[in-house]
This record gives structure tokens, C-alpha cells and sequence, in this order.
């Protein structure tokens, strides 16, 4: 990518609504987009500063970042800062995608639409997986499992998710990763209301049963991993 220069200075607005906050902040984002105030180039207020121009805490900033990083609008340099990545026109910010942004709050239909995307995860990483794909799953494995007892609930939040980051990787699916990276974004954000009734050691085995079906598919394992992450997912409490 060619070197990225700041062409003006970019200022947000404060906000007020009823909607999540770091969806508000990616809403203004896109509509600043599309009424070209900003440009692919311009670098975007430090953390910091956009915490003061929106006047809120730095935790949904540091979620809508996260979230419009992931989606590929902006560009995080160290010692540089942010800025936006590439062109971007109401069709290519991604619709359904968005979307799914505005719908984040619909926890329950979020862990329905999860279920049953990782269903076609799963199957489209079978069909194209490798031998040295399946030994970086298991070491991944071997790796969280030492970290099963000394990893905070963050720290193991980012472990499962990686996980499931590196099986979407293998379907060598632009649009399947696209997609899975915003959703597996937004169950971040829900997953630290539900690791306390969440046990380590049954994540475990479902990550190891997710090795086993995709490195050495048989028919019956299908069901078997349906019926686990269905359990998975019954057994999420919120609060």
C-alpha cells in the first residue's frame, strides 16, 4: 500500500441517542464517508482525541476501532496513527455487514446467526484445509490448554476467539472471512457477560472436537460438534 499522508484535520461531533455507543460511532463514521468528509488518506483523531471531540469513555472508541479496523475501513499504524484505508462508496461499505453492526444488540439472534454460520465455516474448511493447517490447529490447542487456568477472562476471550479466526481463515473465503471477523467482533462483546458460566475445559474439548472433524471428517462428528456448540451456547447466562 502506497504511504498514507493526513490531507486535513478531522473533527467528530458529539453524539446523542439511544444506540450503543460504539455503533453510533460507527455510524458517524460511515456517514462522514459517504458526505466525503473523509477521504481514503486522512488520518482520524488519536483514541484520545476522539474521546474528547465525541464525549464519552474510551471503551466504546476503542470497540467501534476494533470493529472498523476488522472491516477493513481504517488503517492502524504504530507511531503514525489512523487512517481511513481506501476508497470507500455506499456499496462497498459493506451493507449486510453494517447490518449486522445495528443488530449487534440482539444478543440472542446474534448466537442463532453464529450456530449456524460456523456450521458452514466448518464445512467449507474441510473441503480446503491442509496438512500444515491442521498442525497449527492442534499446537493453537496444545497452547490454550497450558493456558487454562493462568489466562484472565480476557486473555481467554481472545484465546477461543483466535481459534475460531484461524478455522475462518481456512475456507479461503474472502467473503466468509468478511463477514465471520464482524460477527466473531460483536460476540466479543457479549462474550465477558458469559464466561462465568462458561466451562474452560468444555471449550476445550469442543476446539478439540472441532480438530478432529476437520483434519479427519466423518459423518457423525457433524452431529456430534452441532449438539456440543448448541449446549455451548444454552448454557451462556446474561446478565
Amino acid at each position: 500500500m502506497n504511504e498514507i499522508k493526513s490531507r486535513k484535520t478531522i473533527v467528530f461531533e458529539r453524539q446523542s441517542s439511544s444506540t450503543k455507543k460504539y455503533i453510533e460511532i460507527i455510524t458517524l463514521v460511515k456517514q462522514m464517508i459517504l458526505k466525503g468528509e473523509i477521504s481514503p488518506g486522512d488520518r482520524l483523531p488519536t483514541e484520545a482525541q476522539l474521546t474528547e471531540q465525541l464525549g464519552i469513555s474510551r471503551t466504546p472508541v476503542r470497540e467501534a476501532l476494533k470493529i472498523l479496523e476488522s472491516m477493513g475501513v481504517i488503517v492502524i499504524k504504530r507511531g503514525e496513527g489512523m487512517f481511513l484505508q481506501r476508497p470507500l462508496s455506499g456499496s462497498e461499505f459493506n451493507p449486510l455487514i453494517f447490518d449486522l453492526l445495528m443488530m449487534s444488540n440482539e444478543t440472542e439472534r446474534l448466537i442463532e446467526f453464529r450456530q449456524y454460520f460456523e456450521h458452514m465455516v466448518i464445512e467449507m474448511a474441510v473441503a480446503n484445509r491442509t496438512p500444515p493447517d491442521c498442525e497449527k490447529l492442534r499446537i493453537y490447542i496444545e497452547e490454550q490448554e497450558k493456558q487454562i487456568e493462568s489466562a484472565d477472562k480476557i486473555s481467554w476471550i481472545e484465546l477461543d476467539i483466535g481459534f475460531h479466526l484461524m478455522i475462518l481463515e481456512l475456507t479461503r473465503n474472502p467473503f466468509m472471512i468478511d463477514i465471520g471477523k464482524t460477527v466473531y467482533e460483536l460476540y466479543r462483546n457479549i462474550k465477558p457477560q458469559a464466561i462465568a458460566s462458561e466451562d474452560r475445559k468444555n471449550t476445550i474439548a469442543t476446539h478439540n472436537l472441532y480438530l478432529e472433524l476437520i483434519c479427519r471428517p466423518k459423518p457423525q462428528l457433524f452431529e456430534q460438534l452441532r449438539s456440543k456448540i448448541r449446549a455451548n451456547y444454552a448454557a451462556l447466562k446474561f446478565s
